[in-house]
């Protein structure tokens, strides 16, 4: 005689409400609440006699200002070195739009 063995019904487990992952979220709110925070108005400060602001012209120790060329060279490279991951993550964001096989 050949024996079948019953499948016993499986238990449904429940969720609990304080799973890792709520408890990891509400954590992270709470910690970013500060930043969301508002400082108080500082006061006007008093009314004090009008008079010409100094001007001071802050420049480097050697007083070195690069030429428009290198300023651009410098452009070119930040641009190009910005560009190379942005490219790379939008090829992969478009390339999930396209359809397999085609």
């Amino acid at each position: 005689t050949v024996q079948v063995r019953q499948r016993s019904p499986k238990r449904i487990r429940r969720r609990s409400s304080s799973s890792p992952m709520l408890r990891f979220c509400l954590a992270l709110l709470a910690a970013s609440a500060s930043a969301l925070r508002v400082a108080p108005a500082a006061r006007a400060p008093t009314v004090q006699a009008a008079r010409a602001p100094a001007v001071a012209m802050a420049a480097a120790a050697d007083d070195f200002v690069p030429d428009m060329q290198r300023r651009t060279i410098m452009n070119l490279v930040l641009l190009g070195g910005a560009g190379v991951p942005v490219l790379w993550l939008a090829g992969g964001y478009i390339y999930f739009f396209v359809p397999p096989g085609g």
